[in-house]
């Protein structure tokens, strides 16, 4: 058998400009997703993949605040505690919901997402989707 010669190139990740946004189009889809499973949850036609879609996003958020140092952390963490909450209750009694004071909470960290996505270029929504992947 001849031995090979050719040295080994692995296929180079295709790397994002940092100085680009995210197009228009990925945005609002980005951001109407947790707004309708807000509205899914509120009007009482949701399913479990809502509640974590929703934690995602307050993740994510949180995950953006810190990195950009933003003081808006406290809106994002709040908005965690509260779909923690909401995990727990549908865990405990089998339903989707929201208290009031839990419902402010998520909204606001759900805005506070789509503020901090317009701001963030496509590099740096990739690295904290990584981070979320990986720590999942």
């Amino acid at each position: 058998m001849k031995k090979r010669t050719k040295k080994y190139r692995p296929k180079p990740e295709p790397s994002l400009p940092i100085v680009f946004g995210v197009p228009q189009e990925s945005m609002t889809s980005l951001a109407l997703m947790p707004h309708a499973c807000i509205a899914a949850i509120v009007d009482g036609s949701a399913v479990e993949e809502n509640i974590y879609t929703l934690a995602n996003v307050c993740n994510m958020a949180t995950l953006l605040s810190e990195r950009k140092r933003m003081t808006s952390l406290p809106v994002a963490i709040a908005g965690q505690e509260a779909i923690i909450r909401v995990i727990q209750r549908f865990d405990a009694t089998g339903k989707i919901g929201f208290s009031g004071d839990d419902y402010q909470a998520i909204k606001a960290a759900v805005t506070l997402n789509d503020e901090l996505q317009q701001a963030c270029t496509r590099r740096e929504l990739r690295d904290i989707i990584l981070i979320l992947q990986k720590s999942a």
